[in-house]
């Protein structure tokens, strides 16, 4: 069983004028239910439906884990209102997102899924927390080839968020983020010098898209707890969504069922700067 939360948007933007900058985005629907049998081969049946309607100009992006997925949709038109045409194609989407639905059997969320107790669990382990991100819109990272590469060097790891983006229209592209926790111990010998070379010789990734830190367990649990509270959920629905290390900060995404969650902070987890977007 899996948790979903689909989110619809309609972005408009000026193409005419030559002005990209999205001028409004709205949400127009969202679905919060549970799936049986739900996996990335599901995601992308449920983006190539939306492509047949809708054609191009999609931005497709989801995030995942601990059978926990947040998708989001945004139908990009290249004009500041919509044309009647353009708002029945967004009325199909939506029928044909409830079409998917119902073809999968979905149900309500499942309270038993808690991704607050499968980190902590994780993090009762030796280990730190590895970061790969793709920003150029290649799509040649993959984390199936990365976690074969894992376990041909004997590397011990769990998969913290896999988060996957696209973009359809124009100069089309795709990107990955990645964050992995690994298990290191005194017995494991598994370091930042043992990974090293494993990322950048074996899987050929460039140094800029890794980050790696230190689990420092007291601290980011702290730091969950505080995004918590302070945003009025509980800490069972946040997932780490994202993770980068700029010079000694480090800049952090997690998601809850309606919100995005922007934090940078101090290498100790202090928080510098705290930033909600809505859904």
């Amino acid at each position: 069983m899996s948790n979903l939360y689909l989110n619809i948007y309609t972005e408009t933007m000026d193409f005419v004028s030559g002005d990209f900058t999205p001028t409004n985005i709205v949400k127009v629907k969202n679905y919060i239910c549970s799936l049986n049998n739900f996996n990335n081969e599901k995601i992308e049946e449920l983006r190539a439906l939306i492509m047949r309607v809708k054609g191009d100009w999609i931005s497709f992006k989801y995030a995942f884990f601990n059978e926990t997925y947040y998708v989001d949709v945004y139908l990009i038109f290249r004009n500041k209102t919509l044309s009647v045409n353009q708002e029945e194609i967004v009325k199909s989407i939506i029928l044909q997102c409830r079409e998917f639905l119902l073809k999968n059997k979905y149900g309500t969320i499942d309270i038993n899924i808690n991704n607050s107790d499968k980190l902590s669990k994780l993090l009762e382990e030796d280990g730190f927390i590895l970061s790969i991100s793709e920003n150029d819109g290649s799509g040649l990272l993959n984390n199936k080839e990365i976690e074969k590469v894992f376990n041909e060097n004997d590397v011990k790891y769990e998969v913290l968020n896999i988060g996957k983006s696209s973009f359809d229209g124009g100069a089309s592209g795709a990107a990955e983020n990645l964050i992995y926790f690994i298990m290191s111990s005194a017995a494991s010998g598994v370091t930042w010098d043992v990974m090293k070379p494993i990322l950048t010789g074996n899987l050929a990734l460039p140094i800029q898209s890794i980050t790696m830190k230190v689990m420092d367990k007291y601290n980011f649990n702290k730091l969950r707890k505080i995004v918590a509270d302070r945003i009025r959920v509980e800490e069972r629905s946040l997932i780490l969504a994202e993770m980068h290390k700029k010079n000694s900060k480090l800049n952090l995404e997690f998601r809850a069922s309606n919100k995005k969650i922007h934090i940078t902070c101090d290498s100790n987890y202090n928080i510098i700067d705290f930033k909600v977007v809505e859904d």
